[in-house]
């Protein structure tokens, strides 16, 4: 067997390593840069699902700033398409936001006070109490007491109106909970499968 053996020059040779060591501490840098730049993302994603739990909070505007983030500084760029698809999903999510507590209180008979009685116990119930009783039974106290202060209704009444804004809020925050997880799923697909 015959044996090829490279020696190199000793200048060549600190060259090469001094390049080797450049790259590879560029590479580590690199990598540092997109791990900060993924963990900013997938934490504007958890803040802005968070947000679109509780009321008031702007949850799908958090998630949409995640995927601009991801799409301006990652390595990986969005077509036109993507983002305009990206842009009607946020869009969505917005209206949900703003429509479907109020249908459902509208539906039931609730007045604006008792819609604004059911947003205030949400958020008081969500800041004060565990996510299953600030989110199911504060909205609907919150309503029924504002139906009956505000807006005089009879116990029955000022009930089936607070039923109608906790139901509607509760469906309005699933509904935005859901759009916020197609934006980040679509947003995924357009960066990593597309």
């Amino acid at each position: 067997y015959s044996v090829l053996v490279f020696i190199p020059q000793h200048g060549a040779r600190d060259g090469a390593a001094a390049g080797m060591r450049g790259g590879l501490v560029e590479f580590a840098t690199r990598r540092r840069v997109t791990i900060a730049m993924c963990t900013v993302t997938l934490l504007l994603f958890g803040m802005g699902l968070i947000g679109t739990l509780i009321p008031m909070l702007p949850g799908i505007i958090i998630i949409a700033a995640g995927c601009i983030w991801q799409g301006v500084m990652g390595s990986r760029h969005l077509a036109w398409w993507e983002w305009t698809v990206l842009a009607l999903l946020v869009a969505g999510g917005m209206v949900i936001d703003k429509l479907s507590g109020g249908m459902g209180a509208k539906k039931f008979g609730s007045t604006a006070a008792g819609i604004w009685g059911a947003i205030i116990g949400a958020v008081a119930g969500s800041l004060l109490f565990s996510p299953i009783v600030g989110l199911l039974f504060m909205p609907f106290l919150g309503a029924l007491l504002a139906e009956l202060i505000f807006a005089r209704k009879d116990i029955m009444d000022a009930f089936r109106a607070g039923s109608g804004a906790a139901l509607g809020m509760l469906a309005g925050l699933l509904l935005e909970f859901t759009c916020g997880l197609l934006i980040i799923a679509w947003f995924c697909s357009c960066c990593f499968l597309f």
